[in-house]
């Protein structure tokens, strides 16, 4: 897992309970939105007059998948960091 620069929460910044409910609303959104592209079509026979781009669309579309991962990744980062700093 990939380590992210967390804030020091303080008296002068943004609290600590603000930046977690505004990261679980991310990371619920974020959710919602790769659900639907995991059930968005993408399939070999919509590339048949060009065959030979269908694994680099499939390819293409796992890349988004694994980037939307590693955003989930970060929002769950700071989620758990600001609900340990409540």
């Amino acid at each position: 897992m990939k380590k992210f620069r967390l804030p020091g929460f303080n008296l002068n910044g943004t609290s600590a309970s603000s930046v977690k409910d505004e990261y679980m609303t991310a990371y619920k959104d974020l959710k919602q939105a790769q659900e639907s592209i995991v059930k968005a079509t993408c399939h070999p026979r919509d590339f048949q007059s060009s065959p030979e781009h269908w694994s680099e669309a499939r390819e293409q579309r796992q890349q988004i998948l694994q980037n939307i991962e590693e955003s989930m990744e970060y929002l769950q980062e700071w989620y758990y960091h600001a609900a340990h700093a409540e």
